[in-house]
Formats: C-alpha cells, sequence, structure tokens
C-alpha cells in the first residue's frame, strides 16, 4: 500500500508538489494528496515524509 502511494506520487509529482504548497497546514496537504492519489492515511502520511 505505501509502495503504491510512492509510485503514484512519483507518476504525479508536479500535482503532488502543487497540492502540498498549496495546503495551509499539514493536515490538509496529507487530506488533499491521499485524495489526489486515491490513497489512504498511511500511504498520504510516506508521500509527506519524502524529503524531496
Amino acid at each position: 500500500m505505501t509502495l503504491d502511494a510512492l509510485l503514484r506520487a512519483m507518476d504525479r509529482r508536479d500535482e503532488v508538489f502543487r497540492m502540498i504548497e498549496d495546503s495551509e497546514n499539514e493536515d490538509e496537504a496529507r487530506r488533499r494528496v491521499g485524495q489526489l492519489l486515491g490513497v489512504g492515511e498511511l500511504g498520504s502520511r510516506a508521500v509527506l515524509d519524502l524529503q524531496v
């Protein structure tokens, strides 16, 4: 599940970066990234925990 979220994030990295930048806080970013990628909280946390 986490690996799937990371792969999806890499495929849509520009959109993911925009979602994170446009979010007011980490909770909103996690929710929006999860919705964008169609993954749960664990997957969206893994994406946000990446240090890119």
